[in-house]
C-alpha cells in the first residue's frame, strides 16, 4: 500500500514538472518560423541585430507595449540576451542584459550594464536543455516595465521597473566558454491559430577593412577555375584618405595608379645608460631595428622623400603623430654585406649576402613635469637645511625644524618609490637619501651639543687652538675669539698668582655682562660647528646636483 502511494505522488510530480516543462517548449512546427543564431565564441557579443520597429508594432496585440520579443534557447546553461539602443556597446553603455540560466543553469537575471550592475535576479535551476528548444519572451511597455518570463506562463520570471527605459534598437546573443547555444529569434506570438506575423530583424553586416573590400570586390564573382594574373587593375573615381587605425591602408588615384600604405608593430631591445645610477627621469634610450630581406641577396634602396610628392600628401592625416612624455629621433642607413660580415662574424653569413636596413631610434623623456614635482622641494629642503646653520643653536626649535624636514624627505621617498623604475637605482633617490642623512646627522649633533658632556670636550687644549685660529674664524664669519684674560679683565692669572678680590658692590650691568660672555663660549662652539657643517653640506649638495644633472 506504502509502495503504491508513492508511485503515485512521484507520477504526480513528473506530470507537473513535465506539464511545466512543455508551456514553454517550442515544437518543430514552431521552430520552423523562427530564425536561427548559434553561439560558439563564449561570452562576447559579436553578431548585432537591428529591430523592425515597423513590424514590431504590428506584432504586440497592446498599444502601450514599446518592445516585445519571442525568442527559444537551446543550450546547457548561459544563455545572454542583450538589448541595447546603440550598436556594439561598451560596459559604460546602458543596456539591458538578460542571463538565462547562468551558474552553471542555476539562476536567470537582469542587468542595467554588460556582465554588470543586476537589477533582478532569481533561482531557476535547469530553465534551459541541451535537448529542447524552450521558449520565453521579453516585454518593455512605454512606462518602463520589463518582463522576462517562459513562453505560455502568465506569470513572469523577472520584472523591473525602469525609470528611465531604454530605446532598444539593436540586439544580439552570446554563449558562455565552452557551451554552444542555438537561439531562435524573430518567432510569432504563441496563438491559436498561428496568423500573426513575425517581427523581420536585419542582420547588420560589421564594418570590413580597405582591403577586405577591395579583395570582395575582386574575388566574390571570380570563377575559381581561372588562375590569377600577376597584375589586376583597380580604377577608382576619387582620392580617398582611410582610417588610420586600419593596419593596411590603400589609396588609388584617378589614373588607376594604387599606394600601398603598410603599417606594422616591432619590439625591440633599448639600450639603457651605462650600469651603474641612472639619471632617471632624464633618462634616455637608444634602440635598433633591423630589417633583413627575404630573399638571400637583395639590395636595399633609400629613396628620399619629398613633402610635396602628391601620394605622399594623401597620407599626410593618416600618420597621425602622438605626443606623449618621450622625445622621438629616427635614423635610417643601410648597411652593405661586407660591413655586416665584419661586425657580425659570429653569423652564418656565407648564404645571405643581402643588404640590411638599421633603424636607429633614440628615445628621450621629457621631463618638464618630473622637475617641478621631485627638483623644487628637494633644492627648497636643502636651502632650508643649508640656512638653518646660521640661526640660534642650541635650541629647540632647530630640532624641530630638522625633524618636520626628515618627515617630509620620508613622504617624498614613499611617492618616488612608485615612479622610478625596478630594474635602475636613480640618482635622484640617492640625492634625496643623502639629504635625509645630512639632517639626521645635523639632529644629532645639535643634540649632543645640547648635553652637559660637551663642556668637558668644549674646555679641551685641542678644541680651544682650533676655535682661536683667526683665519677659520674669519672664514666662518664669525666674532673675534674671547680669551680667559678677556673675562678677567685684560690680564692672566699666570701674571698675578695673588689677585686682588673682586668687589662685591660691582656694577650689575658688568656682572650682566659677564654672565653672557660665559655662556657665549658654549655657543660658540655651536656656531663654529655650524659653519663647519654649512660648508660640508654646500659643497656635497652642489656636486651631487651637479653629477646627477
Amino acid at each position: 500500500m506504502l509502495r503504491t502511494s508513492l508511485w503515485v505522488v512521484f507520477c504526480l510530480f513528473l506530470k507537473h514538472v513535465t506539464a511545466d516543462n512543455d508551456t514553454f517548449v517550442l515544437t518543430p512546427k514552431m521552430a520552423q518560423q523562427c530564425k536561427e543564431h548559434i553561439c560558439r565564441d563564449g561570452y562576447s557579443y559579436k553578431t548585432f541585430y537591428s529591430v523592425d520597429s515597423d513590424n514590431l508594432k504590428a506584432v504586440a496585440k497592446d498599444a502601450d507595449t514599446a518592445f516585445e520579443m519571442h525568442i527559444g534557447i537551446q543550450a546547457g546553461s548561459n544563455g545572454h540576451i542583450l538589448l541595447s539602443p546603440i550598436y556594439k556597446p561598451g560596459y559604460k553603455d546602458p543596456v539591458y542584459e538578460i542571463v538565462v540560466g547562468g551558474g552553471g543553469n542555476q539562476f536567470t537575471e537582469l542587468r542595467r550594464n554588460l556582465k554588470r550592475n543586476a537589477r533582478s535576479s532569481v533561482k531557476t535551476p535547469r530553465i534551459l536543455s541541451s535537448f529542447e528548444v524552450r521558449g520565453f519572451y521579453i516585454k518593455i511597455t512605454q512606462d518602463g516595465i520589463i518582463e522576462f518570463g517562459k513562453e505560455g506562463s502568465a506569470l513572469p520570471l523577472l520584472s523591473y521597473i525602469d525609470v528611465d527605459p531604454l530605446e532598444i534598437k539593436y540586439f544580439s546573443f552570446a554563449a558562455w566558454t565552452g557551451v554552444e547555444a542555438k537561439f531562435l529569434y524573430d518567432c510569432p506570438i504563441p496563438s491559436g491559430n498561428g496568423t500573426e506575423p513575425s517581427p523581420d530583424s536585419k542582420e547588420i553586416e560589421p564594418p570590413l577593412s580597405i582591403s577586405d573590400e577591395l579583395k570582395r570586390s575582386r574575388l566574390l564573382y571570380r570563377l575559381p577555375w581561372i588562375p590569377p594574373k600577376p597584375q589586376m587593375d583597380v580604377n577608382s573615381d576619387n582620392e580617398g584618405i582611410f582610417d588610420a587605425r586600419n593596419s593596411d591602408l590603400i589609396s588609388m588615384s584617378y589614373n588607376g595608379e594604387a599606394t600601398f600604405h603598410f603599417q606594422t608593430k616591432v619590439y625591440t631591445w633599448c639600450v639603457d645608460s651605462p650600469p651603474g645610477l641612472s639619471k632617471w627621469p632624464h633618462d634616455e634610450y637608444m634602440c635598433s631595428i633591423v630589417i633583413q630581406p627575404w630573399e638571400a641577396h637583395e639590395k636595399i634602396f633609400i629613396d628620399p622623400i619629398d613633402p610635396k610628392d602628391a601620394k605622399m600628401h594623401i597620407f599626410s592625416d593618416i600618420d597621425e603623430v602622438i605626443n606623449n612624455e618621450w622625445e622621438m629621433t629616427t635614423k635610417q642607413i643601410v648597411i652593405g654585406p661586407t660591413i655586416w660580415n665584419k661586425v657580425y662574424i659570429t653569423d652564418d653569413n656565407e648564404t645571405h649576402q643581402s643588404d640590411r636596413m638599421i633603424i636607429n631610434v633614440q628615445v628621450k623623456r621629457r621631463a618638464e613635469a618630473y622637475n617641478i614635482v621631485f627638483y623644487t622641494p628637494l633644492i627648497v629642503l636643502m636651502w632650508f637645511v643649508l640656512m638653518s646653520f646660521w640661526s640660534e643653536p642650541l635650541t629647540m626649535n632647530r630640532i624641530w625644524f630638522l625633524a618636520s624636514c626628515t618627515i617630509v624627505i620620508c613622504m617624498g621617498l614613499c611617492y618616488i618609490d612608485y615612479l622610478i623604475p625596478s630594474h635602475t637605482t636613480p640618482s635622484i633617490l640617492v640625492l634625496y637619501t643623502t639629504v635625509l642623512a645630512g639632517v639626521l646627522l645635523a639632529i644629532l649633533i645639535q643634540v649632543c651639543l645640547m648635553t652637559p658632556e660637551m663642556e668637558s670636550i668644549r674646555t679641551t687644549e685641542t678644541v680651544q687652538k682650533v676655535m682661536n685660529v683667526n683665519i677659520l674664524r674669519t672664514i666662518f664669519c664669525m666674532p673675534g675669539y674671547l680669551t680667559s684674560s678677556d673675562r678677567n679683565g685684560g690680564y692672566s692669572l699666570q701674571e698675578d698668582e695673588d689677585p686682588q678680590p673682586v668687589p662685591i658692590t660691582r656694577d650689575i650691568e658688568e656682572m650682566e655682562t659677564e654672565s653672557q660672555r660665559m655662556l657665549g663660549d658654549k655657543k660658540d662652539l655651536a656656531e663654529f660647528v655650524d659653519r663647519i657643517l654649512f660648508v660640508i653640506y654646500s659643497i656635497t649638495f652642489a656636486a651631487m646636483l651637479a653629477a646627477h644633472f
